[in-house]
């Protein structure tokens, strides 16, 4: 039993992590994430996950939607629908376009309460994998687990965006959103979520 939970566990963070890296090849070209991306990016992991847990984030930004196990459940569903149909038509458009491809992502241009450490999809493998989720708590006690973002769509009128943010934590743990934000003036909020997987 315990074997088959640390290969379950092991799956579940290898599916998210290749998902992220599937269409990754040296000649791919990478886009930047900008200062609006982080503050969008900032807005809604606060909100999600507060500021009393070391956020642990795959360095790059996922292609496709949803990372992890969100590719086999129907995110389609009525919720995510009335959902979606809120965000302006041009900022799904714009997440669709901007998520071809992988943007690097770097601590220090998010504001956030909570301590911050990235991985690259290939250390977060090789910390799960053979020993399942033991050695990442081990060596992250106060994070969640690993999360994974996508980059937002931006409203024409930069005033409304949606984003994916996914998390495994453990095997059959683990949780994805669509994220719909509002700009009230300078600052970003989080105005809607919506589960898309959970396990």
């Amino acid at each position: 039993m315990k074997r088959s939970r640390s290969i379950t566990a092991s799956f579940i963070v290898a599916v998210a992590v290749l998902f992220v890296v599937r269409r990754s090849t040296a000649a791919e070209e990478e886009i930047a994430c900008t200062d609006e991306d982080y503050s969008i990016f900032s807005a809604a992991l606060t909100d999600l996950y507060g500021t009393n847990w070391t956020l642990v984030l795959l360095n790059r930004t996922s292609t496709g939607h949803p990372p992890g196990l969100g590719a086999s459940v129907d995110v389609g569903g009525k919720q995510t629908r009335a959902m979606l149909e809120a965000v302006p038509k041009e900022a799904r458009e714009d997440y669709d376009r901007r998520n071809k491809l992988h943007a690097p992502i770097k601590a220090d241009h998010f504001r956030i309460g909570s301590p911050l450490v990235l991985l690259s999809p290939e250390e977060a493998i090789k910390l799960i994998d053979g020993g399942g989720w033991a050695p990442f708590k081990r060596k992250y006690p106060y994070a969640q687990g690993v999360t994974i973002l996508s980059l937002p769509g931006i409203s024409a009128r930069r005033d409304a965006a949606v984003l994916y943010v996914g998390q495994s934590c453990g095997g059959l743990c683990g949780e994805g959103f669509l994220v719909r934000l509002a700009k009230d003036g300078n600052r970003w909020r989080v105005v809607a979520k919506e589960t898309v997987w959970v396990s």
